[in-house]
């Protein structure tokens, strides 16, 4: 997923000397939160989350 656009977009709300210092700021924090999500082996998967739902859902 491309995200400078959307970056780009979002730069030009802030002034031209700090732009440079967010940029680098944000592709800091996408890259720290997409490590974070692929680290993360013990988060279920979609069908995975589904299944123990709904087994919760039938113990009560």
């Amino acid at each position: 997923m491309d995200f400078q656009p959307k970056i780009n977009y979002n730069l030009l709300k802030v002034p031209v000397h700090e732009r440079d210092d967010l940029e680098q700021e944000i592709k800091l924090k996408i890259i720290e939160k997409i490590n974070m999500l692929i680290e993360d082996e013990n988060a279920p998967g979609f069908w995975e989350f589904l299944a123990m739902q709904q087994n919760t859902n039938q113990m009560t």
